[in-house]
């Protein structure tokens, strides 16, 4: 059935680096023509666009979707490579590569994997710190962010794990289920000594809570961490994966933590703070880790952020758009709101900027679509944006 595709493509990715490549070129090919290329050329699809996704029986040649790809990905990085300065030291994303499983197809995911793309876009060099398999996912993986403009010089690959994998099943009400595959490539990101020196020269190092479910890329994000002298949190509260302590060890002397509305509820027992306000706790959070900006987003209603050096709180209403399809749109935030501090804008521009970005990711297709600046420009102006 169609909608078995997707773990059958996962397994013979498996197969596949289990038993040789060779052995299953042929398979590994036919689904990938199925479920990744078509549709989606560098961005990944859209959960929501199932008229993008081909069935066998209509795929065409491999050769033909990857050349309209390809130059796709060119053009991409053409742009990108005249925004950003090749010189420059990278900011670098660690964290989780994987890809979403669903009856439409497979999604290319991982708030760090979306950050870095969102990053290059906006012409900041970023690198991808993570680990993939040693197989068809993970190749596709590194071959896409290349595309964007994304440095993959630690993009690790790893001989016995694969690349990473969520299972999404669709209950009989309607609801989806997720089962983040353990252990996954991702789970064993190493600190080597040319990845702690990129991060002590680093403009910034972005990295999350979900990654450091296993002790060995926990360890490495931790001495990345350590090395680096600029570190930006992005929370992530996933259920089963929510450790307190863990969580807390990452918070000290952070340059940036992003935290949504939500979260910030959960986390003001953390540290015995009775929920108020979001003002309140941002600051104690600030006040206890010295942690220069708090940022916390509010979904369509856009985000507010606690500057501890001014004690000064900044809201920013966000935009009313439609929603179209809102996987990435936390990501592009982050990623404007860091480029705009780390370039010396100013915070409520900043702030404006990060919500116009994510209101317009929201309204497209997937959750790195290309940035399109007359439409963000728009909404900063005050314009109406339609989908």
């Amino acid at each position: 059935p169609d909608s078995l595709l997707p773990y059958c493509f996962y397994s013979a990715s498996i197969v596949g680096r289990l038993c040789g490549k060779p052995l299953c070129t042929e398979i590994n090919k036919r689904m990938a023509i199925t479920m990744i290329l078509p549709g989606c050329g560098l961005a990944a699809p859209s959960r929501t666009n199932a008229r993008c996704v081909l069935r066998p029986s209509q795929a065409k040649p491999l050769a033909h979707i990857r050349s309209r790809a390809v130059r796709r990905q060119r053009a991409v990085a053409r742009r990108v490579a005249c925004e950003a300065d090749p010189d420059a030291a990278p900011v670098l994303c660690i964290g989780e590569a994987l890809w979403d499983g669903l009856p439409l197809g497979l999604f290319l995911g991982g708030a760090p994997v979306n950050v870095a793309q969102h990053m290059a876009q906006l012409g900041v060099p970023t690198a991808c710190v993570s680990c993939v398999g040693d197989d068809i996912l993970g190749e596709e993986i590194r071959s896409r962010l290349l595309g964007r403009g994304v440095n993959c010089d630690f993009l690790q690959t790893d001989q016995k794990l694969p690349t990473g994998f969520v299972k999404v099943l669709m209950g009989d009400n309607g609801i989806p289920s997720y089962d983040i595959v353990q252990p996954s490539a991702w789970d064993s990101i190493q600190a080597t000594p040319e990845l702690l020196a990129a991060a002590a020269s680093a403009p910034a190092v972005i990295f999350g809570s979900l990654a450091q479910r296993d002790a060995a890329s926990a360890a490495t994000i931790q001495a990345v961490f350590q090395a680096s002298s600029r570190r930006v949190f992005d929370v992530n509260l996933r259920p089963p994966f929510i450790e307190k302590d863990k969580i807390l060890a990452c918070m000290q002397d952070l340059y940036l933590m992003k935290v949504n509305d939500e979260e910030l509820v959960i986390m003001a027992e953390w540290i015995g703070e009775k929920f108020t306000d979001e003002q309140t706790v941002a600051a104690a959070y600030a006040k206890k880790f010295n942690i220069q900006n708090v940022c916390v987003t509010r979904g369509g209603k856009g985000a507010a952020l606690w500057i501890a050096k001014s004690s000064t709180w900044i809201e920013h209403p966000g935009f009313g758009v439609t929603p179209t399809d809102t996987v990435g749109a936390g990501d592009s935030f982050l990623a404007r709101l860091l480029s705009g501090l780390l370039d010396g804008e100013a915070p409520d521009s900043a702030l404006a900027g990060a919500n116009a970005l994510g209101a317009f990711v929201a309204t497209q297709n997937g959750a790195t679509p290309i940035h399109n600046k007359d439409a963000i420009n728009k909404l900063l102006s005050g314009s109406v944006l339609t989908a």
